[in-house]
């Protein structure tokens, strides 16, 4: 599940059970112009940090906010 602030992309992992809704650990960080989507489905697939990370839907609308905040096109 990825965070991102102004400077940076915060990747965090979380179970599975929670889904994304109780991050347990810092993944990795990535510059704040990285491409995260698109992402589709329930439960959307990203590559991130070299690794396949699924994305609820609920998560979705800030996946895209954030490429547009980052010059991305939708």
């Amino acid at each position: 599940m990825p965070r991102v602030t102004k400077d940076a992309i915060y990747v965090l992992d979380s179970s599975k059970l929670s889904g994304g809704a109780s991050p347990q650990r810092l993944a990795g960080t990535m510059p704040r112009d990285t491409r995260l989507g698109p992402v589709t489905g329930r439960w959307g697939q990203v590559d991130i940090l070299g690794r396949r990370h699924w994305v609820h839907t609920r998560f979705h609308d800030q996946i895209a906010a954030a490429d547009r905040e980052a010059g991305f096109a939708r």
